[in-house]
């Protein structure tokens, strides 16, 4: 085996035990420059070990979960004009639900364009930017998802089947071949159900690239939703029973 291929084996194994990585700290424990860290890791990165990260590197999770740092900076220009649309359905006053989807995450800067608004979420991220505005925000206790930066499980679920919300914002993974979205986080599943029982208007965001992903956990019908915001729905994908706003027709 060459020295790389027996550096890269044990940056795996190190990886699987440690969750992460920094670029420098690998550069030092192998002796080897960061420029050749960051080859290491993208070629594990490749073969699915890992996620890069801005300066490291993350363990990839068997549910292949994308990391929320990464998730951010992906199709950013489609997040943000279907940010632009989503804020339309936001008014002063409102008690407004955000998910921890990196979509949602995005919509999280346009709410100052509100006065008085009460936010929930269980996003830890959008928790750091809604923070210094003036609305009242309500963050969810519960687990905290690492991966995700989000919080989980019952604690989470309690407090929300405790609210009412006069509209909610939701992501998902993917619907290749379902009829509704799902996530691959069977947790979430179970989060996004209780938040759309308890809300007047609930409002489906998504970029197009989630339409022929594959997600196991269902949680809804599209018909279940007021309106799907995306950048638009791809060639021989149908959609029934909601409206579409598709943000680059």
């Amino acid at each position: 085996m060459k020295a790389g291929e027996i550096r890269r084996e044990e940056i795996e194994k190190y990886i699987f035990v440690n969750e992460e990585a920094q670029v420098i700290e690998l550069a030092k424990m192998f002796d080897v420059t960061p420029e050749t860290i960051r080859t290491d890791l993208a070629l594990l990165e490749q073969k699915g070990v890992l996620h890069r990260t801005h300066g490291g590197a993350v363990i990839r999770m068997y549910n292949n979960e994308t990391p929320m740092e990464i998730r951010k900076k992906e199709r950013t220009e489609q997040k943000r004009k279907i940010s632009y649309e989503a804020i339309n359905y936001v008014k002063d006053d409102d008690f407004v639900f955000i998910d921890s989807s990196s979509t949602a995450f995005t919509l999280g800067r346009l709410l100052r364009l509100r006065k008085n608004l009460t936010i929930i979420t269980n996003s830890y991220d959008l928790l750091l930017i809604i923070a210094s505005t003036d609305h009242k925000v309500i963050f969810l206790g519960g687990v905290y998802s690492r991966l995700g930066k989000r919080t989980e499980g019952s604690y989470a679920i309690d407090m929300i089947d405790s609210l009412s919300y006069d509209v909610a914002f939701i992501g998902m993974d993917g619907c290749a071949g379902i009829d509704g979205p799902a996530t691959i986080i069977e947790d979430a599943r179970n989060i996004n159900r209780h938040v759309m029982r308890r809300s007047k208007r609930n409002v489906l965001i998504s970029d197009n690239t989630k339409f022929s992903k594959d997600a196991k956990y269902q949680y809804a019908k599209f018909e279940e939703f007021d309106v799907l915001i995306t950048d638009y729905v791809p060639k021989g994908i149908e959609i029934k029973g909601v409206k579409i706003i598709e943000t680059e027709k």
